[in-house]
């Protein structure tokens, strides 16, 4: 008898460039929680361009229907356009509605990393660059990094 275990994918979501913020998110523990991995980028809080913080953790889905009900709401998904969405694409709408709302409620593993060159120091008064815990080459892709490294 052969034993076969079940691989689960991980799913990006964000904006255009992972440069621009987004991440990863897995169904492996659904419907209890969704593995989820976030990039955001420091020039979101004044900082350099080439710096990001990612942390790596889950979302809890165990929640009452009011509950669920406010987190599709602050998306903007109402009651008419959730009926209309099929089982699959009702699962990745409750994980970004829950992520939206509560946030990453059980963080395993935060680390910076830094694409390139050194930021300017003098960058702006009100944030200073971090040192990050992994430099990688100019023209790396972020995105790629994140993918490979998910399970660290």
């Amino acid at each position: 008898m052969i034993l076969t275990l079940k691989t689960f994918r991980w799913h990006r979501f964000g904006d255009v460039d992972m440069t621009q913020g987004g991440g990863f998110y897995c169904f492996e523990n659904w419907p209890y929680s969704v593995n989820i991995i976030r990039v955001t980028p420091c020039s979101d809080a004044g900082g350099p361009d080439n710096q990001f913080w990612v942390e790596s953790g889950s979302i809890f889905m165990e929640r009452g229907p009011h509950e669920m009900r406010s987190a599709r709401e602050c998306i903007g998904l109402d009651d008419d356009a959730w009926k209309k969405l099929t089982p699959s694409q009702r699962r990745h709408a409750l994980t970004e509605a829950a992520l939206a709302y509560y946030g990453i409620e059980s963080t395993s593993a935060k680390w910076t990393v830094q694409i390139g060159a050194k930021p300017d120091p003098n960058h702006s008064s009100s944030f200073t660059p971090l040192i990050p815990d992994y430099v990688l080459r100019a023209n790396r892709s972020l995105e790629k990094y994140i993918y490979e490294n998910r399970e660290e």
